[in-house]
């Protein structure tokens, strides 16, 4: 349970749902609160969704630290 915070696993989630559903451009999810200035990609709403290696890292280190620090 990633909660709606804005965290990077809500990240991930807005970003997949994007590419699923939205032709790869980044839309907004009414249910999560996701700053653009505090998420790891900095990507605005409708903006294309292009990760480069230096991209997907960032955001598998953040999701993956997210993940420990919530399993206690």
């Amino acid at each position: 349970m990633e909660g709606k915070d804005g965290s990077p696993l809500n990240e991930v989630r807005v970003l997949c749902n994007s590419l699923m559903f939205h032709d790869g451009r980044l839309r907004a999810d009414k249910s999560i609160k996701l700053s653009p200035a505090a998420s790891v990609l900095k990507l605005q709403v409708g903006d294309e969704i292009r990760l480069n290696e230096n991209d997907f890292r960032a955001l598998g280190d953040a999701s993956f630290a997210e993940i420990e620090a919530t399993s206690v």
